[in-house]
């Protein structure tokens, strides 16, 4: 969790220069529910369908979709550690990836249906993120075991059925049925055409991915004996550390040969999965960590272009492997909250290295500079190399951020764009006697009110908590449900967490789960300010008490959100205002449309001491001061770093550009008005807005 003032507008600003013109100034002020897309795969290509031997859009044009493999679910593995919206949103925000695939495993019936909610979760997480960033997400399962008997193929039936019902309506989601070493086709094909069958009841519009013997390496046997199906794709997968386009398949042709004849009959390919190591995944107990083979991966790359062949690399963890993008340690601590980490080589394999280049075509930042090395597609030259040369400002892109407003109060009342009621509560009905001193209107109080400023909030007026005869402590909140009047959207879209803005005494936000059945509702604890602050929560941020039972927090069961002040202190007041959404638009709309303004300036008053300082307890060598009266950003502690600024101004114009700070830094030359500013070094950054006056 991140405290700071207005800080959640990082989000906006990216380490390197602006690669589009964002409107800021909506993220900061308007009141309307705004989406902003840039090349979000699903916008631009829609529904899948195939034709001969290409994948075409909603439009009937040829795509090449280009994606990272998590890691396969299983029990107790390290690559579990990604499925979470933060990471998924890096593989597409940080690694430009167009498809996210996940996998599960399948053993045997009784092992699958043991671990069968645990594989739903995972892998409803990966696709609802998917969908949330406009993106398209694979669902495979990966069989290990003997050739699949009824039950099995029952089991998976339900389990496709189960995510075809869940988004009939959806074009991002894509079916891979079975990567397995079953070297039988005519078995494997049985199977598929079941599991093709099953999913085709509930809809025809998904794009299907049928695995072909050998783990997707025979395509011969499944070039002779097609599936009789419409809208399918076959799949085949290598790795570049174990063989070449020159090496023969299991029918001694050579997998390029084979790759062209199979699109020459006029079946569509789909590589499913790739990797740069060797087959076992690059495996340091075989012996085979140090198996990264640019040279093959390039004569790959260059095939799959040639054909215009989509493709997913794997994988996306960092479980101790050469394939795992970020595999470098024995006992893997990747620090997933770091967010300059994500794109930093010093953290990845050669192959995370090789594919994160490869994905964004240009050099990553790092904790020194890189030269970027010549492994890209028909480039023949193999390692990252780091250079020796000074360090220079760091950069990095990524799409535009997707956010919705839930409620800035702006119209005056108490229902939010999500067409819900705010509302206060206290411990009446659990004998406690707590109270507010809001004025009462109707069967609730009246909440949202001016806070002397012109700026108005839901608030909770001079409370005073007494637990009169209730056995538990006592307590006031403010509270809005969801979905209670009808409205259709999903929490889960937030990918990103939760901001909102402050002022008052201490409290929990709490996220009351369908699923919590005890009262032992996730919540995060925050402290107090009299100031207004922004606060900024991610998902993996809300805990539980010990008390009561543990529950996976899942943001889709979320019924209500409650700002709770409980215990103490005994008085005071709590003000919200400025709930967003971040990384999801929700499809929600303004309660009003006087919301389509931004908050007029003058609605915010300056505090009296001219000097803002800037901290944060985990940045200590960001931490900088501004002083409205010199124009000045100063070093508020020394740093062995090297540090640059950033200004832009609220339509994304870049004012002073990488600006490198020592000391302090003049803003004489500025106009007055408001501006958001980043301060970097080659690790991190962080951004918070001011306003010249």
């Amino acid at each position: 969790m991140l405290f700071f003032d207005k800080q959640f507008l990082e989000s906006l600003i990216l380490k390197g220069e602006i690669m589009y013109k964002i409107y800021f100034w909506a993220f900061v002020f308007t009141m309307t529910s705004i989406s902003y897309t840039m090349a979000q795969p699903v916008t631009q290509y829609g529904a899948l369908s195939t034709n001969a031997n290409q994948i075409l859009s909603e439009s009937a044009t040829p795509v090449q979709l280009k994606g990272l493999s998590l890691g396969v679910l299983e029990a107790d593995s390290r690559a579990n550690e990604f499925y979470n919206a933060n990471a998924i949103s890096k593989m597409i925000d940080i690694w430009n990836a167009e498809v996210v695939k996940t996998s599960v495993l399948f053993k045997n019936t009784t092992d699958f249906l043991s671990n069968l909610d645990f594989y739903k979760d995972n892998a409803d997480l990966a696709i609802k993120v998917a969908k949330a960033k406009k993106t398209y997400a694979i669902l495979s399962v990966k069989a290990t075991g003997a050739a699949l008997d009824p039950d099995a193929v029952t089991a998976l039936s339900e389990f496709f059925t189960y995510f075809a019902n869940e988004y009939k309506d959806s074009p991002h989601l894509i079916f891979e049925l079975l990567e397995s070493n079953e070297s039988s086709w005519t078995s494997l094909k049985s199977s598929q055409e079941a599991l093709i069958s099953a999913i085709r009841s509930v809809s025809e519009h998904f794009l299907i991915l049928v695995g072909t013997p050998s783990f997707s390496k025979d395509l011969e046997s499944a070039l002779n004996k097609p599936i009789d199906a419409v809208n399918i794709a076959y799949t085949f997968q290598f790795s570049a550390g174990s063989e070449s386009i020159s090496d023969l398949s299991p029918n001694f042709n050579t997998y390029s040969d084979e790759i062209t004849a199979f699109l020459q009959a006029g079946l569509p390919l789909f590589i499913s999965k790739l990797s740069t190591v060797h087959s076992d995944g690059g495996l340091q107990s075989a012996n085979h960590y140090n198996t990264h083979n640019p040279e093959n991966a390039n004569e790959w790359f260059s095939l799959l272009e040639a054909h215009s062949l989509s493709y997913v690399v794997s994988e996306f963890s960092d479980a101790y492997k050469a394939s795992a993008f970020y595999g470098i340690k024995e006992s893997p601590d990747f620090d997933q909250s770091v967010a300059a980490n994500w794109s930093m080589l010093s953290l990845m394999t050669e192959s995370g290295a090789y594919i994160f280049e490869h994905f964004t075509e240009k050099s990553p930042s790092s904790s020194s500079s890189t030269a970027k090395s010549s492994s890209s597609v028909a480039k023949s030259s193999s390692s990252v190399t780091k250079s020796s040369s000074s360090i220079t400002p760091p950069s990095s892109s990524s799409q535009a951020p997707i956010f919705a407003i839930i409620d800035d109060f702006t119209d005056k009342n108490n229902q939010a764009n999500t067409k819900e009621y705010w509302y206060i509560f206290t411990d009446k009905n659990d004998k406690g006697k707590s109270t507010v001193a809001n004025e009462v209107s109707g069967n609730n109080y009246k909440l949202v009110l001016d806070d002397g400023t012109g700026n108005y909030a839901a608030a909770i007026e001079s409370f005073i908590l007494n637990k009169g005869a209730s056995d538990n402590d006592p307590f006031v909140a403010i509270g809005l449900d969801t979905k209670k009047n009808g409205s259709t959207y999903n929490l889960s879209e937030c990918v990103d967490g939760f901001s909102y803005k402050y002022k008052g005494v201490a409290h929990s936000f709490k996220a009351q789960l369908s699923t919590v059945k005890d009262y032992n509702y996730h919540f995060v604890s925050v402290a107090n300010s009299t100031v207004w602050k922004t606060v900024s929560i991610q998902f993996s941020d809300f805990e539980q008490a010990d008390w009561g039972k543990t529950v996976a927090f899942n943001p889709a069961a979320i019924t209500a959100f409650h700002w709770e002040v409980k215990a103490s202190p005994l008085t005071g007041n709590l003000w919200v205002d400025d709930f967003y959404c971040l990384g999801g638009d929700l499809g929600i709309n303004p309660a009003s449309s006087s919301s389509t303004s931004p908050k007029s300036s003058s609605s915010v008053t300056e505090p009296e001491d001219p000097t803002t300082i800037i901290a944060h307890s985990k940045l200590q060598e960001l931490s900088v001061s501004f002083n409205n009266k010199t124009r000045q950003i100063s070093l508020q502690n020394p740093s062995s770093d090297r540090i640059w600024v950033d200004i832009y101004d609220m339509q994304g114009n870049n004012i002073m550009f990488s600006k490198e700070l020592k000391q302090s830094i003049s803003l004489e030359n500025i106009p007055n008005g408001n501006y958001l500013v980043r301060i970097r070094n080659t690790k991190n950054h962080r951004v918070f807005s001011i306003k010249l006056h």
